[in-house]
């Protein structure tokens, strides 16, 4: 589990390639035991920015909707 530094780190590099336009998406089986919201598509959005929280990244997309990713 990467500690917070790394976590920061790994949003840094991650702001070169922002606008990100999402071309496609995969859901796994696990997707399924850990949902805690309903299923929203995510093809076609833009991320367009990053925050971190502890280790909690926050992708902002060009809908106003925010992905949340826990490292």
């Amino acid at each position: 589990m990467p500690e917070l530094p790394e976590v920061e780190t790994i949003k840094n590099q991650l702001q070169a390639f922002f606008p990100l336009q999402i071309q496609s998406e995969k859901m796994t089986p696990e997707f399924s035991s850990i949902q805690k919201s309903p299923v929203f598509t995510l093809k076609g959005k833009t991320i367009l920015s990053s925050a971190r929280k502890g280790k909690m990244l926050y992708f902002r997309l060009d809908t106003g909707e925010t992905l949340f990713c826990h490292l």
